[in-house]
């Protein structure tokens, strides 16, 4: 009630549920309500909800409370729950993204995140909201890549053909009758000349100066299903593909990558960091530098917290953060390059721990990206429930 109005909110405007067990206001003017689903946070006019899927210990709260250091407290029929702001948050359906299957996710040149979904299309996040792109405008539903353009367009890679997008428009859509060797386009990677390298299920196409071609170099029986893609310091084009190889394309030659002799096998993610050194993360052997010419590996016994990496990504501390099959994980780099040195023998993994202990976290491998680092310095990452972001300074 305000100056003799009434509003009325309910589910409707995005409360958990409508029978109310509890309510408080905290010191910064939120109202929190206790729901019997999951309690509620109404701020500038936005409801945020909390479940036990995003690990509350029972659904429904009989009691909150505000302690002197602003953590919020939340009473349910198993327990006592403490919530605390800014170290991470969960976006799913409850939230407004399209599916809980999501892909890949990325920040475009303008600032806008978007994030792709496996069988509900793409959205665009406005700080507040995820805003859906209509499910016709592109070539399919399900989308398993992203690239931002220098001019600020995004480039699509779904199942059923390559889309670019201009202000959140489809501008162009490019399937097998305009040069790709499949439909489904599965990675894609804006190389330091500015070409638009598409790989697909059945080969590799360049786009430059608005059209695609066939790259020199590649023999014309070639044909591999892409899984990533990324170049070095030299850059020549690294290509990982779902039969394991990692080819690279040089001077119009291609070749396999070894490491002492033996091939490196089974990549699943690329990451360049700020020295231009190579990171590689692989399904179940480890990770890979590629530096200076030379490759070093890293494994469990090393001190990796899991041998099966689907995204790298770094903060501004210059820590190296890896979304893995058993949830998400950070090394400071100076530890591993000093580890590549030989000056230590060992370091360590930081996994990252929701605060409940019983939700369960498993990244998302085979889009790209599935790791990103956004310009608010926060880390968002696709997992098989959604997407969690986080914020390294908590």
């Amino acid at each position: 009630l305000r100056d003799g109005s009434e509003k009325r909110l309910s589910v409707g405007e995005g409360l958990p549920y409508d029978r109310i067990f509890s309510l408080m206001q905290s010191r910064d003017g939120s109202i929190w309500i206790g729901t019997d689903d999951g309690f509620a946070r109404w701020r500038n006019g936005e409801m945020e909800s909390f479940r036990s899927s995003n690990g509350l210990s029972q659904s429904a709260v009989y009691a909150l409370f505000e302690d002197s250091e602003g953590g919020i407290w939340a009473g349910t029929k198993n327990g006592l729950n403490q919530f605390l702001d800014g170290r991470s948050i969960p976006y799913t359906v409850s939230e407004g993204v399209p599916s809980n299957n999501t892909g890949p996710v990325l920040e475009d040149r303008r600032g806008v995140i978007w994030v792709g979904t496996v069988d509900a299309g793409l959205a665009r996040f406005d700080g507040r909201r995820f805003r859906p792109l209509p499910r016709s405008a592109l070539a399919s539903k399900t989308v398993r890549a992203l690239s931002s353009a220098a001019d600020g367009s995004l480039w699509v890679g779904t199942a059923s053909g390559l889309n670019h997008l201009r202000d959140g428009q489809v501008v162009g859509t490019y399937t097998t009758a305009d040069g790709l060797p499949a439909d489904d386009s599965r990675s894609i990677f804006r190389g330091g000349d500015g070409v638009l390298w598409v790989g697909t299920s059945a080969g590799l196409m360049a786009y430059r100066n608005g059209k695609l071609a066939a790259p020199a170099g590649l023999p014309r029986n070639w044909s591999a299903s892409i899984r990533a893609l990324a170049e070095d310091e030299k850059g020549r084009l690294f290509i990982a593909t779902e039969a394991g190889s990692l080819d690279v394309l040089e001077n119009g030659r291609l070749f396999e990558f070894q490491q002492g002799g033996a091939p490196v096998r089974d990549v699943d993610a690329f990451y360049r960091d700020k020295d231009g050194f190579l990171w590689m993360g692989t399904l179940g052997g480890g990770l890979r530098l590629l530096r200076n010419g030379r490759v070093f590996s890293y494994y469990l016994h090393d001190g990796l917290f899991d041998n099966e990496i689907y995204g790298i990504t770094a903060d501004a501390d210059d820590r190296l953060w890896m979304a893995c099959s058993k949830g998400i994980f950070m090394v400071p780099r100076a530890d591993l390059l000093q580890r590549a040195a030989g000056v230590i023998r060992h370091f360590e993994s930081k996994p990252y721990s929701p605060m409940d202990g019983l939700r369960t976290i498993e990244c998302k491998a085979g889009v790209q990206p599935s790791a990103a680092t956004m310009s608010d310095g926060r880390l968002w990452f696709s997992t098989i429930r959604g997407l969690l972001v986080l914020d390294p300074s908590h």
